[in-house]
């Protein structure tokens, strides 16, 4: 079993579009949009737990920024919601994203659900 370090962040959301742009753009802070989910920590050294590695579901640009930055439900997302169609949603699982440009392919994060059918925890993916 292979294990991942994350920090999880629960209920995480960007509001402002133009922020998520800006984010988007910003490729010097943010070479992977995940990294936003990385936690300013203040100097302060917070340990990142350890999960096994769970399932991972490909997915387009365009959902897995939708998971990144907001919470959407799962049932919004159509590729995200026939890959978990059938499957218990209350387990974690990877995202990872499969198109865009260099930065973004193969961009992960983490998401636990815990029951609820949008990412209520998430977090980037260090490897």
């Amino acid at each position: 079993m292979n294990k991942i370090e994350i920090m999880l962040r629960r209920k995480f959301v960007i509001m402002n579009e133009d922020r998520c742009q800006e984010i988007e753009a910003d490729t010097e802070e943010f070479p992977r949009i995940s990294e936003i989910l990385i936690p300013d920590l203040g100097g302060c050294n917070w340990v990142s737990d350890t999960a096994i590695e769970p399932r991972t579901i490909n997915l387009p640009y365009k959902e897995f920024r939708e998971l990144v930055f907001f919470l959407p439900y799962f049932t919004d997302l159509p590729i995200l919601s026939l890959a978990l169609e059938g499957k218990i949603t209350s387990t974690p699982f990877i995202a990872r994203c499969i198109d865009g440009d260099d930065n973004s392919i193969g961009d992960e994060i983490f998401i636990d659900p815990q029951g609820f059918e949008y990412p209520r925890y998430k977090s980037a993916v260090y490897r």
